[in-house]
Order: C-alpha cells, then sequence, then structure tokens
C-alpha cells in the first residue's frame, strides 16, 4: 500500500514539473522580451549550482553505505543542500527587505 502511493506521489510531481515547465515555455514565447531575463536566471542558477556542487563534500558515511549511497551522489547530494541553504538566507533577506526597510523608508 505505501509502494503504491509513493508511485502516485511521484506521477503527481512529475506531472506538476512538466507543468509548470510548460508553462514557463508557453509564456516565453507569447512574450520574447522575457527571454533574456530567464535565461540569466537559468544560468546563474546552474553556476550557483555548479559551484555549491565543487565546495560540497563526498563523504560516504554508515548511513549512506546502508542505503548504497556512493561518493558521486553524495556530491550531488551536498550540492543540492548547500544551494538550497544559500537561496533561503537569500529569500530570507528578501523578506526582511522588502517588509521592514522598504516600508520604513517609504514613510
Amino acid at each position: 500500500m505505501v509502494d503504491l502511493i509513493i508511485i502516485i506521489g511521484y506521477i503527481l510531481f512529475l506531472g506538476c514539473v512538466l507543468l509548470a515547465i510548460g508553462f514557463f515555455l508557453r509564456q516565453l514565447k507569447e512574450q520574447p522580451k522575457l527571454r533574456k531575463p530567464a535565461g540569466i536566471v537559468v544560468g546563474l542558477s546552474l553556476v550557483l549550482y555548479l559551484i555549491c556542487w565543487v565546495i560540497s563534500g563526498n563523504e560516504v558515511t554508515d548511513l549512506y553505505a546502508k542505503f548504497e549511497v556512493g561518493a558521486t551522489e553524495s556530491k550531488l547530494i551536498g550540492g543540492v543542500l548547500i544551494m538550497m541553504y544559500i537561496l533561503t538566507f537569500f529569500a530570507i533577506i528578501g523578506i526582511f527587505y522588502s517588509e521592514l526597510i522598504a516600508r520604513f523608508f517609504k514613510k
């Protein structure tokens, strides 16, 4: 039963990802002036991930070995986690700026 729920979850997640990419491409087709900023964002995201991947470690602990995670997978996971931490930090700074500082200076 649990396996079926996980498979359904994967299918729904994949459907959402495909829809998001489809809507993004449709928006780019309808508004060509958005292609350059979108390309810059995608490029910067790839550069950020590459930097995070380079600085991440490839240690394989006993827990990783239990689930057959090798050094390559460990490095990929580490890169994604570091990128998530960096983007979370910038999101918090952005929220702080937009809610507190921008309102303070408007008055």
